[in-house]
């Protein structure tokens, strides 16, 4: 069994830089706009093949649908600004599992490159 022990968020949505540690059962709870589905929808990106089947956001009105380029540049949606973060960035997302069969961590991850014409590069890996 494998077993997700840590998610890091770099420049995902709200997230500048967060650890979040899972237990063997981890219930995420929150209030409306704690971040539930920006974690979900991080894991998401991580492991969906392919990033057209994903629905962001997906217990949202559709008002409050996002795309991938909100969740990296942090839509915000006041009035004086869009978004958290512009230009060029990168944003990480990290998950650390635990291998029981092979006493062993391992790392699964993206780095997405964020271009100030919201164009990207993402890089996926699986580090032993």
């Amino acid at each position: 069994m494998k077993w997700l022990k840590k998610l890091r968020l770099i420049n995902w949505h709200y997230f500048h830089d967060e650890t979040l540690e899972f237990g063997k059962q981890t219930l995420i709870t929150g209030q409306n706009g704690a971040g539930k589905s920006t974690i979900i929808d991080a894991l998401q990106v991580l492991f969906v093949a392919d990033q057209r089947q994903i629905r962001f956001n997906a217990a949202a009105h559709e008002e409050a649908k996002r795309t991938l380029i909100h969740y990296l540049r942090g839509k915000i949606g006041s009035d004086e600004k869009t978004f958290l973060r512009d230009g060029d960035f990168t944003t990480y997302i990290v998950a650390e599992f635990y291998d029981e069969y092979k006493k062993e961590p391992f790392v699964v991850g993206v780095v997405i490159d964020v271009y100030k014409d919201n164009s990207i590069d993402e890089e996926y890996f699986i580090l032993a």
